[in-house]
């Protein structure tokens, strides 16, 4: 079942995974009746924030990644063998994970965590998760300019692209549909195969075909009937996800740079 699509789907579903196990029990300290001032909850909270940054902006991004490779497939299914082969996928999403993190370093610099003295008679210390002597430098500068990057890089470009993709990739689909058929029309009109007694194939151009319908099995792009219908199934399935992808991201997107 090793696809480019599958390959990009494991990357996301790993990065989905890191996101929604790792808040979990962010979630369950905050219902839970706790003491949160301790140094070891301080950590946790530093490592939380960075963690679901880090593990959420690679989510999307490989989202992005999905609907390209499957715009390619579906738009321009004669460059798919060339551009969506299961190596460039790999290397894409190897890329992806590598590549945020080293990106994320300014935020890592945003907080820090800060201790403040109880005025209580056990004279303990609280610590908190604030923003950094570093974020708080220059007029706020780095906290302003992570934001700025937050909202651009993390949510409204990538929810620019998905409203430009999911509609040119449903118009390929209508498109394909279409074309299939006015082929099957024309096919019954001719009482046979395109390629009959009366259409001459040289062997070159018959091995090229079959040598194109085997990257194309590989892709998950097929011309078997059954198969077309399993790809199209596919194909809605992944536009279904782009559609929910932008439904949720593009408010935040939109509130955090209203905040900005």
């Amino acid at each position: 079942m090793e696809t480019p699509t599958n390959v990009i789907l494991l990357g996301l579903a790993i990065a989905d995974l890191l996101v929604v196990g790792e808040y979990v029990p962010y979630a369950s300290s905050s219902l839970v009746q706790q003491d949160n001032s301790t140094w070891s909850h301080a950590i946790y909270l530093l490592i939380h924030a960075h963690l679901s940054h880090v593990c959420h902006t690679i989510a999307i991004w490989l989202t992005i990644m999905l609907g390209v490779t499957r715009w390619i497939a579906v738009c321009h299914p004669h460059q798919a063998p060339k551009l969506c082969t299961l190596p460039y996928c790999r290397r894409a999403v190897t890329i992806v994970y590598v590549i945020f993190p080293i990106l994320a370093t300014p935020f890592f610099l945003m907080y820090a965590i800060t201790s403040k003295e109880d005025s209580s008679e056990t004279k303990s210390a609280d610590y908190l998760v604030d923003f950094s002597s570093i974020a708080l430098a220059q007029d706020c500068l780095l906290i302003k300019v992570n934001f700025v990057i937050f909202t651009v890089l993390v949510k409204l470009v990538p929810c620019l692209l998905l409203t430009l993709l999911i509609p040119t990739i449903i118009k390929g689909m209508w498109k394909a549909a279409t074309r299939r058929r006015k082929l099957t029309s024309r096919r019954r009109c001719k009482g046979g195969h395109p390629n009959s007694k009366d259409v001459p194939v040289t062997r070159s151009a018959e091995r090229l075909r079959a040598s194109f319908r085997r990257k194309l099995t590989i892709l998950g792009i097929t011309r078997n009937k059954q198969e077309e219908n399993a790809t199209e199934r596919t194909t809605q399935m992944l536009v279904l996800l782009l559609v929910l992808f932008l439904i949720t991201e593009a408010p935040q997107g939109i509130l955090v740079f209203l905040s900005v």
